[in-house]
Protein backbone atom coordinates (compact mmCIF):
# COMPACT_ATOMS: atom_id res chain seq x y z
CA UNK A 1 0.00 0.00 0.00
CA UNK A 2 2.88 2.40 0.65
CA UNK A 3 4.12 1.83 -2.90
CA UNK A 4 0.61 2.47 -4.20
CA UNK A 5 0.43 5.78 -2.28
CA UNK A 6 3.86 6.76 -3.56
CA UNK A 7 2.74 6.11 -7.12
CA UNK A 8 -0.40 8.16 -6.56
CA UNK A 9 1.60 11.08 -5.14
CA UNK A 10 4.04 10.88 -8.02
CA UNK A 11 1.21 11.09 -10.52
CA UNK A 12 -0.27 14.09 -8.66
CA UNK A 13 3.11 15.79 -8.74
CA UNK A 14 3.43 15.19 -12.48
CA UNK A 15 -0.04 16.54 -13.20
CA UNK A 16 0.39 19.52 -10.89
CA UNK A 17 3.76 20.36 -12.44
CA UNK A 18 2.32 20.19 -15.94
CA UNK A 19 -0.53 22.44 -14.88
CA UNK A 20 1.69 24.89 -12.99
CA UNK A 21 -0.32 24.26 -9.81
CA UNK A 22 0.71 23.68 -6.22
CA UNK A 23 -0.08 20.23 -4.86
CA UNK A 24 -0.15 19.99 -1.10
CA UNK A 25 -0.25 16.18 -1.07
CA UNK A 26 2.66 15.71 -3.47
CA UNK A 27 6.18 14.71 -2.55
CA UNK A 28 9.13 16.26 -4.33
CA UNK A 29 12.61 14.80 -4.12
CA UNK A 30 11.24 11.40 -3.15
CA UNK A 31 9.59 10.98 -6.54
CA UNK A 32 11.44 10.95 -9.83
CA UNK A 33 10.15 11.09 -13.38
CA UNK A 34 9.22 13.66 -16.02
CA UNK A 35 6.46 16.16 -15.36
CA UNK A 36 4.67 14.95 -18.47
CA UNK A 37 4.24 11.42 -17.14
CA UNK A 38 0.79 9.95 -17.83
CA UNK A 39 -1.05 6.73 -17.12
CA UNK A 40 -0.50 3.63 -19.19
CA UNK A 41 -3.04 3.05 -21.95
CA UNK A 42 -6.05 1.40 -20.33
CA UNK A 43 -7.66 -1.78 -21.52
CA UNK A 44 -10.80 -0.98 -23.54
CA UNK A 45 -14.23 -1.55 -22.01
CA UNK A 46 -17.12 -1.94 -24.37
CA UNK A 47 -19.25 0.89 -23.03
CA UNK A 48 -16.59 3.58 -23.25
CA UNK A 49 -16.15 3.85 -27.01
CA UNK A 50 -16.72 7.49 -27.95
CA UNK A 51 -19.36 8.14 -30.61
CA UNK A 52 -18.96 10.55 -33.50
CA UNK A 53 -15.17 10.73 -33.28
CA UNK A 54 -14.84 12.67 -36.54
CA UNK A 55 -17.29 15.31 -35.32
CA UNK A 56 -15.50 15.50 -32.00
CA UNK A 57 -12.18 15.91 -33.78
CA UNK A 58 -13.41 18.98 -35.65
CA UNK A 59 -14.80 20.49 -32.45
CA UNK A 60 -11.56 19.89 -30.54
CA UNK A 61 -9.48 21.25 -33.42
CA UNK A 62 -11.47 24.50 -33.31
CA UNK A 63 -11.15 24.72 -29.52
CA UNK A 64 -7.38 24.32 -29.78
CA UNK A 65 -7.45 27.48 -31.93
CA UNK A 66 -9.27 29.37 -29.18
CA UNK A 67 -12.72 29.04 -30.72
CA UNK A 68 -15.87 27.70 -29.08
CA UNK A 69 -17.85 25.85 -31.78
CA UNK A 70 -21.68 25.92 -31.63
CA UNK A 71 -21.89 22.34 -30.31
CA UNK A 72 -19.52 23.11 -27.42
CA UNK A 73 -21.24 26.41 -26.74
CA UNK A 74 -24.60 24.64 -26.59
CA UNK A 75 -23.16 22.14 -24.10
CA UNK A 76 -21.73 24.91 -21.91
CA UNK A 77 -25.05 26.73 -21.99
CA UNK A 78 -27.21 23.66 -21.43
CA UNK A 79 -29.77 24.40 -18.72
CA UNK A 80 -29.16 22.72 -15.36
CA UNK A 81 -31.86 23.09 -12.67
CA UNK A 82 -30.83 25.43 -9.85
CA UNK A 83 -30.79 24.06 -6.33
CA UNK A 84 -32.42 25.66 -3.30
CA UNK A 85 -29.92 26.33 -0.53
CA UNK A 86 -29.48 24.58 2.79
CA UNK A 87 -32.27 24.82 5.35
CA UNK A 88 -31.24 27.31 8.06
CA UNK A 89 -33.05 29.19 10.86
CA UNK A 90 -35.71 31.36 9.24
CA UNK A 91 -35.65 29.28 6.05
CA UNK A 92 -36.93 25.80 6.97
CA UNK A 93 -37.33 24.78 3.33
CA UNK A 94 -34.00 26.17 2.16
CA UNK A 95 -32.86 29.57 0.95
CA UNK A 96 -33.59 30.74 -2.57
CA UNK A 97 -30.38 31.37 -4.50
CA UNK A 98 -29.19 34.83 -5.56
CA UNK A 99 -26.78 35.46 -8.40
CA UNK A 100 -23.13 36.39 -7.85
CA UNK A 101 -23.59 39.10 -10.51
CA UNK A 102 -25.31 41.47 -8.08
CA UNK A 103 -22.11 43.09 -6.83
CA UNK A 104 -21.18 46.48 -8.29
CA UNK A 105 -18.60 48.90 -6.86
CA UNK A 106 -18.09 52.59 -7.56
CA UNK A 107 -14.78 54.38 -7.26
CA UNK A 108 -16.11 55.94 -4.03
CA UNK A 109 -16.85 52.44 -2.70
CA UNK A 110 -13.31 51.33 -3.47
CA UNK A 111 -11.83 54.37 -1.77
CA UNK A 112 -13.96 53.81 1.33
CA UNK A 113 -12.92 50.16 1.56
CA UNK A 114 -9.24 50.98 1.20
CA UNK A 115 -9.51 53.63 3.87
CA UNK A 116 -10.97 51.10 6.32
CA UNK A 117 -7.72 49.14 6.81
CA UNK A 118 -9.71 45.94 7.15
CA UNK A 119 -8.23 42.48 7.67
CA UNK A 120 -9.40 38.95 6.98
CA UNK A 121 -8.49 35.34 7.72
CA UNK A 122 -9.31 32.21 5.74
CA UNK A 123 -10.00 28.84 7.41
CA UNK A 124 -10.27 26.01 4.88
CA UNK A 125 -11.30 22.41 5.46
CA UNK A 126 -8.39 21.03 3.44
CA UNK A 127 -5.91 22.07 0.77
CA UNK A 128 -5.07 19.00 -1.26
CA UNK A 129 -6.92 19.86 -4.45
CA UNK A 130 -7.42 22.64 -6.97
CA UNK A 131 -10.82 23.58 -5.47
CA UNK A 132 -9.52 24.97 -2.15
CA UNK A 133 -6.47 26.48 -3.85
CA UNK A 134 -8.64 28.36 -6.36
CA UNK A 135 -11.05 29.43 -3.62
CA UNK A 136 -8.23 30.96 -1.58
CA UNK A 137 -6.79 32.61 -4.69
CA UNK A 138 -10.16 34.12 -5.64
CA UNK A 139 -10.74 35.46 -2.13
CA UNK A 140 -7.22 36.81 -1.64
CA UNK A 141 -6.90 38.43 -5.07
CA UNK A 142 -10.25 40.18 -4.75
CA UNK A 143 -9.65 41.33 -1.17
CA UNK A 144 -6.34 42.85 -2.28
CA UNK A 145 -8.23 45.03 -4.79
CA UNK A 146 -10.28 46.36 -1.87
CA UNK A 147 -7.19 46.98 0.24
CA UNK A 148 -8.22 44.23 2.69
CA UNK A 149 -5.23 42.35 4.06
CA UNK A 150 -5.31 38.56 4.54
CA UNK A 151 -3.51 38.02 7.85
CA UNK A 152 -3.75 34.21 8.04
CA UNK A 153 -4.80 31.19 6.01
CA UNK A 154 -5.29 27.77 7.60
CA UNK A 155 -6.34 24.32 6.40
CA UNK A 156 -7.44 21.44 8.63
CA UNK A 157 -6.57 18.36 6.53
CA UNK A 158 -10.21 17.29 6.83
CA UNK A 159 -10.04 17.02 10.65
CA UNK A 160 -12.77 18.88 12.55
CA UNK A 161 -10.85 19.13 15.84
CA UNK A 162 -7.93 20.70 14.00
CA UNK A 163 -10.20 23.30 12.47
CA UNK A 164 -11.79 24.11 15.84
CA UNK A 165 -8.33 24.84 17.24
CA UNK A 166 -7.39 26.90 14.19
CA UNK A 167 -10.58 28.95 14.40
CA UNK A 168 -9.92 29.66 18.06
CA UNK A 169 -6.52 31.05 17.16
CA UNK A 170 -7.95 33.14 14.31
CA UNK A 171 -10.72 34.57 16.52
CA UNK A 172 -8.07 35.64 19.05
CA UNK A 173 -6.35 37.63 16.29
CA UNK A 174 -9.57 39.64 15.82
CA UNK A 175 -9.60 40.10 12.03
CA UNK A 176 -12.45 42.08 10.52
CA UNK A 177 -13.74 38.93 8.85
CA UNK A 178 -13.22 35.19 8.59
CA UNK A 179 -13.94 33.15 5.46
CA UNK A 180 -14.47 29.47 6.19
CA UNK A 181 -15.87 26.11 5.11
CA UNK A 182 -16.50 23.77 8.05
CA UNK A 183 -15.17 20.23 8.08
CA UNK A 184 -18.10 19.09 10.23
CA UNK A 185 -21.07 21.49 10.28
CA UNK A 186 -22.54 19.78 13.34
CA UNK A 187 -19.67 19.32 15.79
CA UNK A 188 -18.10 22.70 14.94
CA UNK A 189 -21.26 24.76 15.37
CA UNK A 190 -20.26 26.23 18.72
CA UNK A 191 -16.89 27.54 17.56
CA UNK A 192 -18.47 29.19 14.52
CA UNK A 193 -21.00 30.90 16.80
CA UNK A 194 -18.04 32.42 18.65
CA UNK A 195 -16.98 34.27 15.49
CA UNK A 196 -19.96 36.63 15.46
CA UNK A 197 -19.86 36.93 19.27
CA UNK A 198 -16.33 38.29 18.87
CA UNK A 199 -17.62 40.95 16.48
CA UNK A 200 -16.03 39.26 13.46
CA UNK A 201 -17.95 39.00 10.20
CA UNK A 202 -18.30 35.40 8.99
CA UNK A 203 -18.57 34.53 5.30
CA UNK A 204 -19.27 30.86 4.71
CA UNK A 205 -18.18 28.66 1.86
CA UNK A 206 -20.57 25.88 0.80
CA UNK A 207 -21.87 24.72 4.21
CA UNK A 208 -23.64 26.44 7.12
CA UNK A 209 -22.75 25.11 10.60
CA UNK A 210 -25.82 23.80 12.39
CA UNK A 211 -28.02 26.42 14.01
CA UNK A 212 -26.36 29.56 12.62
CA UNK A 213 -28.76 32.27 11.49
CA UNK A 214 -28.08 34.26 8.29
CA UNK A 215 -27.69 37.99 8.76
CA UNK A 216 -26.97 37.52 12.47
CA UNK A 217 -24.29 34.87 12.93
CA UNK A 218 -22.97 34.92 9.39
CA UNK A 219 -23.12 37.38 6.51
CA UNK A 220 -23.89 34.93 3.71
CA UNK A 221 -23.01 31.57 2.25
CA UNK A 222 -21.62 31.26 -1.27
CA UNK A 223 -21.81 27.93 -3.06
CA UNK A 224 -21.82 26.20 -6.38
CA UNK A 225 -25.06 24.65 -7.59
CA UNK A 226 -24.14 21.29 -6.12
CA UNK A 227 -27.45 19.67 -6.89
CA UNK A 228 -27.07 20.80 -10.48
CA UNK A 229 -23.53 19.42 -10.57
CA UNK A 230 -24.70 15.97 -9.48
CA UNK A 231 -27.68 16.10 -11.83
CA UNK A 232 -25.60 16.91 -14.91
CA UNK A 233 -22.85 14.38 -14.21
CA UNK A 234 -25.32 11.56 -13.56
CA UNK A 235 -27.17 12.38 -16.78
CA UNK A 236 -23.92 11.94 -18.70
CA UNK A 237 -23.24 8.56 -17.11
CA UNK A 238 -26.68 7.30 -18.15
CA UNK A 239 -26.07 8.60 -21.69
CA UNK A 240 -22.73 6.79 -21.76
CA UNK A 241 -23.58 3.37 -20.32
CA UNK A 242 -27.36 3.21 -20.23
CA UNK A 243 -29.02 1.51 -17.28
CA UNK A 244 -27.25 -1.20 -15.38
CA UNK A 245 -25.41 -1.86 -12.12
CA UNK A 246 -23.25 1.02 -10.92
CA UNK A 247 -20.69 1.45 -8.16
CA UNK A 248 -21.41 4.35 -5.82
CA UNK A 249 -18.96 6.20 -3.58
CA UNK A 250 -20.64 9.17 -1.95
CA UNK A 251 -20.49 10.63 1.54
CA UNK A 252 -22.14 9.21 4.65
CA UNK A 253 -22.17 12.17 7.01
CA UNK A 254 -23.79 15.60 7.15
CA UNK A 255 -21.92 17.75 4.63
CA UNK A 256 -24.76 19.49 2.80
CA UNK A 257 -23.10 20.36 -0.49
CA UNK A 258 -21.91 16.80 -1.10
CA UNK A 259 -25.20 15.39 0.21
CA UNK A 260 -26.94 17.60 -2.37
CA UNK A 261 -24.82 16.15 -5.20
CA UNK A 262 -25.49 12.60 -4.06
CA UNK A 263 -29.22 13.25 -3.76
CA UNK A 264 -29.48 14.85 -7.21
CA UNK A 265 -27.46 12.07 -8.86
CA UNK A 266 -29.58 9.42 -7.13
CA UNK A 267 -32.68 11.19 -8.45
CA UNK A 268 -31.41 10.96 -12.02
CA UNK A 269 -30.69 7.24 -11.73
CA UNK A 270 -34.06 6.58 -10.10
CA UNK A 271 -35.88 8.51 -12.84
CA UNK A 272 -33.93 7.23 -15.82
CA UNK A 273 -33.19 3.70 -14.57
CA UNK A 274 -35.93 2.49 -12.19
CA UNK A 275 -34.81 -0.50 -10.19
CA UNK A 276 -31.15 0.03 -11.06
CA UNK A 277 -28.74 -1.92 -8.87
CA UNK A 278 -26.31 0.30 -6.94
CA UNK A 279 -23.37 -1.13 -5.06
CA UNK A 280 -22.83 1.56 -2.43
CA UNK A 281 -19.89 2.05 -0.08
CA UNK A 282 -19.71 5.66 1.07
CA UNK A 283 -16.91 7.59 2.75
CA UNK A 284 -17.40 8.53 6.39
CA UNK A 285 -15.22 11.67 6.17
CA UNK A 286 -13.40 13.88 3.66
CA UNK A 287 -10.20 11.80 3.50
CA UNK A 288 -10.47 10.41 -0.02
CA UNK A 289 -7.58 7.93 0.08
CA UNK A 290 -10.14 5.56 1.65
CA UNK A 291 -11.92 5.48 -1.74
CA UNK A 292 -9.17 3.36 -3.32
CA UNK A 293 -9.75 0.21 -1.22
CA UNK A 294 -13.50 0.77 -1.55
CA UNK A 295 -13.27 0.95 -5.34
CA UNK A 296 -11.00 -2.09 -5.46
CA UNK A 297 -13.43 -4.03 -3.29
CA UNK A 298 -16.42 -3.07 -5.44
CA UNK A 299 -14.58 -4.08 -8.63
CA UNK A 300 -13.54 -7.40 -7.12
CA UNK A 301 -16.97 -8.28 -5.76
CA UNK A 302 -19.11 -7.00 -8.64
CA UNK A 303 -17.71 -7.68 -12.10
CA UNK A 304 -20.99 -6.49 -13.66
CA UNK A 305 -20.50 -2.81 -12.72
CA UNK A 306 -21.10 -0.63 -15.79
CA UNK A 307 -20.33 2.77 -14.31
CA UNK A 308 -19.34 4.65 -11.16
CA UNK A 309 -20.69 7.66 -9.31
CA UNK A 310 -18.00 9.61 -7.40
CA UNK A 311 -19.20 12.50 -5.23
CA UNK A 312 -16.16 14.59 -6.19
CA UNK A 313 -13.07 14.34 -8.34
CA UNK A 314 -10.57 13.18 -5.70
CA UNK A 315 -12.77 10.12 -5.20
CA UNK A 316 -12.86 9.62 -8.97
CA UNK A 317 -9.06 9.66 -9.03
CA UNK A 318 -8.95 6.81 -6.54
CA UNK A 319 -11.52 4.86 -8.57
CA UNK A 320 -9.37 5.27 -11.68
CA UNK A 321 -6.39 3.87 -9.76
CA UNK A 322 -8.52 0.91 -8.72
CA UNK A 323 -9.61 0.36 -12.32
CA UNK A 324 -5.99 0.49 -13.49
CA UNK A 325 -5.00 -2.17 -11.01
CA UNK A 326 -7.95 -4.35 -12.04
CA UNK A 327 -7.22 -3.85 -15.75
CA UNK A 328 -10.67 -2.44 -16.50
CA UNK A 329 -11.94 0.83 -17.90
CA UNK A 330 -15.36 1.75 -16.51
CA UNK A 331 -16.96 5.21 -17.01
CA UNK A 332 -17.25 7.57 -14.05
CA UNK A 333 -19.49 10.57 -13.34
CA UNK A 334 -18.24 13.15 -10.84
CA UNK A 335 -17.88 16.85 -9.99
CA UNK A 336 -14.97 19.33 -10.18
CA UNK A 337 -12.63 19.88 -13.13
CA UNK A 338 -8.92 20.18 -12.42
CA UNK A 339 -5.76 18.94 -14.13
CA UNK A 340 -6.25 15.39 -12.88
CA UNK A 341 -9.93 14.98 -13.70
CA UNK A 342 -9.34 16.65 -17.08
CA UNK A 343 -6.69 14.06 -17.90
CA UNK A 344 -8.97 11.26 -16.73
CA UNK A 345 -11.76 12.60 -18.95
CA UNK A 346 -9.40 12.80 -21.93
CA UNK A 347 -8.39 9.20 -21.29
CA UNK A 348 -12.02 8.09 -21.27
CA UNK A 349 -12.42 7.27 -17.60
CA UNK A 350 -14.65 10.22 -16.68
CA UNK A 351 -17.60 10.85 -19.00
CA UNK A 352 -19.35 13.71 -17.23
CA UNK A 353 -18.38 16.40 -14.73
CA UNK A 354 -20.65 18.90 -13.04
CA UNK A 355 -18.13 21.72 -12.77
CA UNK A 356 -17.94 24.15 -9.88
CA UNK A 357 -16.37 27.60 -10.26
CA UNK A 358 -14.12 27.84 -7.19
CA UNK A 359 -12.17 30.93 -8.28
CA UNK A 360 -15.35 32.82 -9.18
CA UNK A 361 -16.88 31.61 -5.93
CA UNK A 362 -13.93 33.07 -4.03
CA UNK A 363 -14.42 36.38 -5.85
CA UNK A 364 -18.10 36.42 -4.88
CA UNK A 365 -17.24 35.70 -1.24
CA UNK A 366 -14.83 38.64 -1.11
CA UNK A 367 -17.38 40.85 -2.86
CA UNK A 368 -19.99 39.87 -0.27
CA UNK A 369 -17.71 40.98 2.55
CA UNK A 370 -17.02 44.27 0.79
CA UNK A 371 -20.76 44.89 0.38
CA UNK A 372 -21.31 44.20 4.06
CA UNK A 373 -18.53 46.58 5.07
CA UNK A 374 -20.11 49.26 2.88
CA UNK A 375 -23.45 48.79 4.64
CA UNK A 376 -25.11 47.33 1.55
CA UNK A 377 -27.59 44.45 1.61
CA UNK A 378 -26.12 41.00 1.09
CA UNK A 379 -28.47 38.09 0.25
CA UNK A 380 -28.28 35.07 2.57
CA UNK A 381 -27.39 32.57 -0.17
CA UNK A 382 -25.39 33.17 -3.34
CA UNK A 383 -25.07 30.37 -5.89
CA UNK A 384 -22.88 29.98 -8.97
CA UNK A 385 -24.29 27.84 -11.79
CA UNK A 386 -22.97 24.48 -12.93
CA UNK A 387 -20.41 24.37 -15.72
CA UNK A 388 -21.38 21.26 -17.73
CA UNK A 389 -18.25 19.34 -18.79
CA UNK A 390 -17.86 16.55 -21.32
CA UNK A 391 -14.97 15.87 -23.68
CA UNK A 392 -16.78 18.01 -26.25
CA UNK A 393 -16.45 21.22 -24.22
CA UNK A 394 -13.72 20.35 -21.71
CA UNK A 395 -11.08 22.70 -23.14
CA UNK A 396 -13.16 25.93 -22.87
CA UNK A 397 -14.75 24.69 -19.63
CA UNK A 398 -11.30 24.23 -18.11
CA UNK A 399 -10.49 27.88 -18.80
CA UNK A 400 -13.80 29.06 -17.36
CA UNK A 401 -13.21 27.11 -14.16
CA UNK A 402 -9.44 27.32 -13.68
CA UNK A 403 -8.59 30.56 -15.51
CA UNK A 404 -5.96 28.87 -17.71
CA UNK A 405 -5.81 26.48 -20.63
CA UNK A 406 -5.45 22.78 -19.78
CA UNK A 407 -1.84 21.62 -19.26
CA UNK A 408 0.13 20.11 -22.13
CA UNK A 409 -0.37 16.50 -21.10
CA UNK A 410 -4.15 16.98 -21.02
CA UNK A 411 -4.12 18.59 -24.47
CA UNK A 412 -2.04 15.71 -25.81
CA UNK A 413 -4.47 13.17 -24.33
CA UNK A 414 -7.49 15.01 -25.79
CA UNK A 415 -5.88 15.06 -29.24
CA UNK A 416 -5.05 11.37 -29.00
CA UNK A 417 -8.62 10.58 -27.95
CA UNK A 418 -10.09 12.08 -31.12
CA UNK A 419 -7.29 11.14 -33.52
CA UNK A 420 -5.66 14.55 -33.93
CA UNK A 421 -1.91 14.87 -34.40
Amino acid sequence: MQLRHLRLRGRKLAIAAAAGLACSTCVSAAVSGPASATRRAPAPHGATARPHQSALASIIAAELKGQIPPAAKAELNSPVPLTVGQAVPGYPHGVKASSANIFQFTSADMAKLKAGHYTAAIAMHLANAAWPELQVKGISTTLAKFGIKVVATTQANGVASTQVSQLGTLIARKPTAIFSIPVDPVSESSVYKQVSKAGIKLILLDNVPSGLTPGKQYVTIVSADNGGNGYFAAQQLVKSVGCGPIGWIGLDYYFPVVNSRDTAAAGVFKSKCPGQVQYTQNLSNLVTTAALPIASSLLTQHSNIKGFWAAWNSIAEEIVSGEESAGVHIPIATTDLDATSALEMAQGYIVGIGGQQPYAQGVAEADALAYKLLGKKVPPFIELPTVPVTLEDMIPAYKIINGTNPPANVIAAVKAAVGLK
